[in-house]
């Protein structure tokens, strides 16, 4: 039987199907990923937009250093955001983890800071945190029979007094298959019934994994996508996505060699010609 997951990982195994690895939207990527021994880690990447994108080139460096008990994150971006992590394990508490993270804007020096409690068992994984803003976040996940559970994500503004966001989640996890099912809510200012969304994952067989997503909006901005996913004999990942749209997407990930991975995607709508292309490649060392 699957272990339970965290709330914002409830559905992430369906939505990484549907999502990673179309990178159509922009013209190349390149990224370079160091693992060393001591336990740090680093990588950086460079992204070029397709010439119709209104967005600029962007890049990044994100440093890792993980022991036993201590982790420390710390990403640069273009965009002159600064992101840092530090993560506290205690040995003699195993099933808590402490977690302090700073976020800085180099152009507007507007700072971010949120302090958090994690505590994970079989049974249970929840998540407490507070902002410098006083906003209160708290969410949990249970299992309340084999395989099947609840989940509840909270906000809570202290200086407004009154919840901001109010989540619930059912799910149902096989060994090859997992169903979640969720309430999001929309409104920040006036409590009302948000959006539902389902998203379901089913392991076919060893080689293929079928995802499908559905997103229920009461202004009809409804949303539905459909993925699926081979893994052929040299490990190559090909992936296949179609949206409410009528977008037809496709990705294949290969491994050149052991340093050197390649990542092709394209797009376009069935009732369109026109298609959008995009690479990426990743550099071990």
């Amino acid at each position: 039987m699957v272990g339970i997951e965290s709330y914002s990982n409830l559905s992430k195994q369906q939505e990484d199907l549907v999502k990673k690895g179309f990178c159509f939207g922009q013209l190349a990527a390149i990224g370079l990923y160091a693992k060393m021994p001591q336990g740090i880690n680093f990588k950086s990447s460079f992204k070029y937009p397709n010439a119709s994108d209104d967005t600029q080139n962007s890049s990044s460096a994100y440093f890792h250093y993980k022991s036993n008990q201590f982790t420390l994150k710390e990403e640069f971006l273009s965009t002159n955001l600064f992101k840092v992590m530090l993560e506290l394990m205690p040995v003699s508490y195993k099933k808590f983890k402490g977690k302090v993270e700073g976020e800085i804007n180099g152009k507007t020096d507007a700072k971010k800071l949120t302090a958090s409690v994690e505590y994970s068992s079989d049974k249970l994984k929840s998540k407490f945190s507070v902002t410098e803003e006083f906003l209160v976040k708290a969410s949990a996940v249970g299992e309340i029979k084999p395989g099947k559970g609840i989940g509840v994500d909270l906000a809570f503004d202290s200086r407004a007094k009154r919840l901001t966001a109010y989540n619930t989640a059912f799910w149902w996890y096989e060994d090859n298959f997992r169903v979640v099912l969720k309430h999001i809510s929309t409104d920040k200012k006036s409590y009302s019934f948000g959006n539902i969304g389902l998203s379901a994952l089913y392991n076919w067989c060893s080689k293929v994994k079928l995802a499908a997503g559905v997103t229920y909006a009461k202004g009809g901005d409804s949303e539905v996508k459909l993925g699926l996913q081979y893994l052929a004999a040299d490990n190559s990942v090909f992936k296949a996505r179609l949206d409410q749209s009528a977008n037809l997407a496709f990705s294949l990930r290969h491994k050149v060699c052991d340093k050197f991975t390649l990542v092709t995607a394209s797009q376009f709508n069935l009732g369109d010609p026109k298609a959008q292309f995009g690479f990426r490649l990743k550099i071990n060392q």
